[in-house]
C-alpha cells in the first residue's frame, strides 16, 4: 500500500490543495492527514488547529471525500482519546472500511476501533519496549499478540530504524509494517521490494512509478 503523505508533491499539509491535488493522481492507496481535537469537533491540524476559522478542516470533510473517491486514509492522531471519535463519525459517513489509524494511541482505547486498522506508534510501547529495535520485535510482536485484537495491523516506523535486518526479522516472526516517511529513491525501491505493508512519503509520483516498475519485473520473470 502506498500513502500520500500529508502535504505532497509540495501542496502543503491539511489543505484543500492538497486533496485537489491528489485526485489527479493515479495508483496509489490513501491519504494522510493529521487529527486534532477541538471538545467532541475532529479538525485537521499537524502542531495546532489553524487559528483562522476559513482555513479549517473538519475530518467529516476528509471522510465524504474518502467515500466519494474510495481512497482510503490514514488518520494520524495527534491526542489520545480520539479513537471513539473517529469511529463514531466514520461509522455515521459511512467510511469505517476507509480508515486506518495511526500516532497517539492508548492500550484503552483499541476497544474503539471496531474495524478501523491501527499500525501502532512507539508511544503505544516505548515505556515497556523502548524504541523499534531489531533486537526487541519478537517481544513486541508478542506483546501486540496477547492484546487479542484483529484490528491491530502492525508497526508504524519511522524510516531511521529501517535496515535489511531489521526487516528481514520482521518477515520473519510475521510483523507487518507501515514505513514513514520515505522519500529518497533507494529507501523507496527497498521497502517495495521488501514488500512492506505500506509506505507512506512525500515523493508519491516517484513510488508509485518504482512499484510500477517492480510489478512488470515480476511479470517478465
Amino acid at each position: 500500500m502506498l500513502t500520500a503523505h500529508g502535504g505532497a508533491m509540495g501542496t502543503g499539509r491539511n489543505t484543500y490543495r492538497y486533496f485537489n491535488e491528489m485526485l489527479k493522481i493515479k495508483g496509489f492507496d490513501a491519504i494522510e492527514v493529521d487529527i486534532r481535537r477541538r471538545g467532541n469537533s475532529l479538525i485537521l491540524g499537524h502542531t495546532r488547529i489553524p487559528f483562522f476559522k476559513k482555513d479549517r478542516i473538519e475530518l467529516s470533510y476528509v471522510l465524504n471525500y474518502c467515500v466519494a473517491n474510495n481512497i482510503q486514509v490514514n488518520c494520524d492522531l495527534k491526542r489520545k482519546n480520539t479513537v471513539k471519535l473517529v469511529g463514531d463519525l466514520a461509522e455515521k459517513l459511512g467510511a469505517k472500511g476507509l480508515i486506518y489509524i495511526t500516532g497517539l494511541v492508548s492500550k484503552k482505547e483499541i476497544q474503539h476501533l471496531k474495524g478501523m486498522r491501527l499500525f501502532v506508534n512507539d508511544t503505544f510501547y516505548f515505556s515497556k519496549f523502548g524504541p523499534p529495535r531489531t533486537e526487541n520485535l519478537a517481544k513486541l510482536k508478542e506483546f501486540l499478540d496477547s492484546l487479542n485484537c484483529s484490528d491491530i495491523a502492525g508497526l508504524n516506523v519511522s524510516k531511521i530504524y529501517i535496515s535489511n535486518v531489521f526487516l528481514e526479522k520482521a518477515r520473519a516472526i510475521g510483523l507487518d509494517l507501515s514505513v514513514y516517511t520515505v522519500d529518497d529513491e533507494s529507501t523507496l525501491k527497498m521497502l517495495i521490494t521488501e514488500g512492506v505493508k505500506n509506505i507512506t512519503t512525500n515523493n508519491i509520483k516517484l513510488a508509485i512509478k518504482l512499484l510500477s516498475d517492480q510489478k512488470q519485473e515480476v511479470k517478465d520473470i
